[in-house]
């Protein structure tokens, strides 16, 4: 007849052993997320070496369940956190309506509201009605081109003579962008660029 395989013996400490080392690898996952959440109360989130790391992870992760932890960052008092945390929230959630541009717009730190504008175009998650409202309201031209840029590339740029405006502006990056959307746009060569 036949006999039974034997099976190896399981290791000493075994199951309760894995159990050990799930709980202290929980145990240090949590602890290492509530000192990020407490650096970001204070200290702004590009600043902060843990939570940086963490937020930034946790975002990537795309998982609506880590919503409330986002909602915590939203509260810090710092804008720029809160700037991170509304654009982690409507990728997250991939819901456009989460986005308050006014929050966006008055971001102290320029470079900030640029990085999460386009976060939300790459993302797609941005509406036509909010990137108008960047492009009439951003203080600043490269917010401004950069809603006229994804507004034209949808083919749902209204008024083009903000384009010529652009032409003029001081920064060469605005510049340069707002050639490159009115070239992009149609048969045009660069003397109708300018020409209008």
């Amino acid at each position: 007849g036949r006999t039974a395989s034997a099976r190896p013996a399981a290791p000493a400490g075994g199951r309760r052993g894995l159990a050990q080392t799930n709980d202290t690898t929980l145990e240090n996952a949590a602890s290492f997320l509530t000192l990020a959440l407490k650096e970001t109360s204070s200290t702004a989130i590009t600043q902060a070496r843990n939570g940086s790391q963490v937020f930034s992870a946790l975002r990537l992760a795309r998982d609506p369940s880590l919503l409330p932890l986002f909602d915590r960052l939203r509260q810090s008092t710092l804008p720029e956190n809160q700037v991170y945390a509304m654009v982690a929230e409507v990728i997250l959630t991939k819901d456009p309506s989460r986005l308050d541009v006014n929050v966006l717009l008055n971001a102290a730190d320029p470079s900030i509201a640029g990085s999460a504008l386009a976060a939300l175009i790459d993302a797609n998650l941005i509406t036509d009605e909010q990137l108008q409202k960047v492009l009439t309201e951003a203080p600043d031209p490269v917010h401004r081109v950069m809603a006229a840029g994804e507004l034209n590339r949808r083919k749902t740029l209204k008024d083009r003579t903000v384009l010529k405006v652009l032409l003029s502006n001081s920064k060469d990056m605005v510049r340069h962008y707002a050639a490159i959307t009115m070239l992009a746009s149609g048969p045009r060569t660069p003397a109708t660029v300018y020409a209008g």
